[in-house]
């Protein structure tokens, strides 16, 4: 559940503050009757996020054998790589700044479709990738409490998002991307433990020694406490050394790249994206 209100909450504020962006520009450009058609792109990009990722989930489901830790083995990996991508090198103040800009000339020529496109693409973005995460993260736990806590992240991110527009909420998104980014790569690296796991059962990755170590007397499987750290954090009482490799290299490499990119920003004090 954790790491799924974690997951709802970090990419439906950013969804959040793409949408504020959207109807300021409606609003600065005097072209109100333009804002159905953002909630339109918002809520059909919400509609497809949905189906791919209870599509995904039901697939996943469905199969059994080889074939399910193929298909989970493949999905976690891809999880992680994109939420890698996601938080290393995407520039989501720059993304939100070219879909406000995109939306403000469609408005302004008086483009209906190029508006309800600039809020679909920009939306649908940001909940295909949900999706992606949450379905990776189902696997890799229970299916209810994840999609639960998504939901309550989701609608943590919406209130958080309608403070930020109506100006009555101030938050510092730079320090809380920060440390989101931080608690998404530990979830990333769980994500790719979890598949190097599979990928030993397939027999694709040699294990070597399994277990390493046990670990089940001190934080115990099955336990809320277990449970969490195993979603949120990839805790394996048992795990082999390939997993145990992929944890530790991903993790070290990953701490290190945002440890030197942080530093190179330490110095800069820009404002916070306004809505």
């Amino acid at each position: 559940m954790a790491a799924g209100y974690l997951l709802g909450l970090r990419e439906g504020l950013e969804a959040a503050i793409i949408v504020g962006l959207l109807l300021g520009a409606l609003r600065r450009t005097r072209h109100p009757e333009m804002t159905r058609f953002v909630w339109l792109g918002v809520g059909s990009a919400g509609a497809l996020s949905l189906l791919v990722g209870a599509l995904l989930v039901r697939i996943g489901a469905n199969l059994e054998g080889a074939a399910e830790e193929l298909f989970e083995g493949v999905m976690l990996t891809l999880a992680a790589v994109v939420l890698t991508w996601v938080v290393v090198w995407m520039q989501g103040q720059r993304a939100a700044a070219g879909a406000e800009a995109e939306v403000g000339k469609a408005a302004t020529a008086g483009q209906r479709e190029a508006v309800f496109l600039a809020a679909f693409i920009a939306v649908g973005r940001e909940g295909l990738e949900t999706g992606l995460f949450v379905s990776a993260a189902a696997f890799a736990s229970e299916t209810g409490p994840t999609l639960l806590g998504t939901a309550l992240g989701l609608l943590t991110a919406a209130i958080l998002g309608a403070g930020l527009y109506l100006a009555t909420l101030r938050l510092d998104l730079r320090r809380f991307f920060a440390v989101t980014s931080l608690l998404l790569i530990l979830f990333a690296a769980g994500l790719l433990g979890h598949a190097v796991h599979e990928f030993n059962e397939l027999g694709w990755i040699p294990s070597g020694p399994h277990p390493l170590w046990d670990t089940s007397h001190v934080l115990t499987p099955g336990t809320p406490l277990g449970e969490t750290a195993a979603i949120l954090l990839g805790y394996d009482p048992t795990p082999s050394r390939a997993q145990v490799l992929a944890y530790s290299g991903y993790l070290s490499g990953m701490l290190l790249l945002l440890a030197t990119r942080f530093r190179r920003q330490g110095h800069e004090t820009g404002p916070a994206p306004a809505l």
